[in-house]
């Protein structure tokens, strides 16, 4: 059902007729709020929520019995061999060395591309965020303070927009690197922090570097496997099956990975992970 339902959304999405996201070249706003074009866009996000609903009850499944792969170190071990390898000093702070700085507190996909560069007051809540209705990822920085504020990601239909703030400590590492490479918008400068192409090749680089194996799994999901694993031990053995399904199933799907965010999330009880089980049982 995962794979139908995919093939069902790029068709919608890349089929010049259909064209669900509206990315034809040529087509004006005016053509893009046409009824047709908008009601195509609705069945498009219906599918798209279902599907993520099935892709992610499979894999929590899978994450909360993990079968044997690619052995990967604990997070910290990673961190700490990043950070010997990419060592910053007075003149520079290696990409490689921010990146798993940030990652450590904000553990994502590949949702470091294309993020856009603002100096501007960060929206203070999620509410502010929604009505800011931001184009794409948006990371507001200034000497001692950084938010990300996430509208465009994997789950985001399960989820919605995000807002997280980093640590001042980290805070003050990225706003060194941008300074340092001159990275604020300009008219020779896209004012994107890591630039607008996807993390992965650059991750599996950083990961070859330390000698992390990647077998045949994505890099990204390399690094995230490493953290969820190790916030998975966290959590202990003494939780009970579902407990534990709820638990991995926010570490899979949320945009924010850490254990305390995901506990939080899971006893909110924002998705319900036990009922999205008996509505959704998933064929392959």
């Amino acid at each position: 059902m995962v794979k139908l339902l995919e093939t069902v959304l790029i068709v919608l999405r890349e089929y010049p007729p259909f064209d669900a996201l509206c990315r034809v070249p040529g087509k004006s706003d005016d053509d893009c709020e046409e009824p047709a074009q908008e009601s195509v866009k609705k069945r498009y996000e219906e599918i798209d929520a279902l599907f993520n609903k099935y892709d992610a009850q499979v894999n929590a499944a899978n994450l909360a019995n993990p079968k044997e792969g690619v052995r990967v170190l604990p997070f910290k071990e990673i961190k700490r061999r990043v950070e010997r390898a990419f060592p910053r000093n007075s003149q520079e702070i290696p990409k490689q060395n921010l990146y798993i700085n940030m990652y450590a507190e904000f553990v994502s996909r590949d949702d470091m591309k294309n993020l856009k560069l603002s100096t501007e007051r960060p929206p203070q809540n999620v509410e502010a965020l929604k009505r800011l209705h931001l184009p794409q990822n948006t990371l507001y920085v200034s000497k001692k303070s950084a938010v990300i504020a996430l509208v465009d990601y994997k789950t985001s239909n399960l989820y919605g927009p995000q807002r997280f703030a980093f640590s001042e400590k980290v805070s003050k590492l990225i706003w060194e690197y941008i300074k340092g490479n001159k990275l604020l918008e300009t008219d020779k400068t896209s004012g994107t922090l890591f630039g607008k192409s996807g993390m992965s090749t650059f991750v599996g680089n950083m990961l070859d570097a330390i000698g992390q194996a990647r077998g045949n799994e994505g890099a990204i999901n390399v690094l995230r496997k490493s953290y969820v694993s190790s916030e998975m031990d966290k959590a202990g053995a003494g939780m009970t099956a579902d407990e534990r399904q709820a638990l991995a199933f926010h570490m899979r799907h949320s945009v924010n990975t850490s254990y305390k965010y995901v506990r939080d999330l899971a006893k909110d009880g924002a998705i319900n992970v036990q009922r999205l089980r008996r509505e959704v049982q998933p064929t392959g």
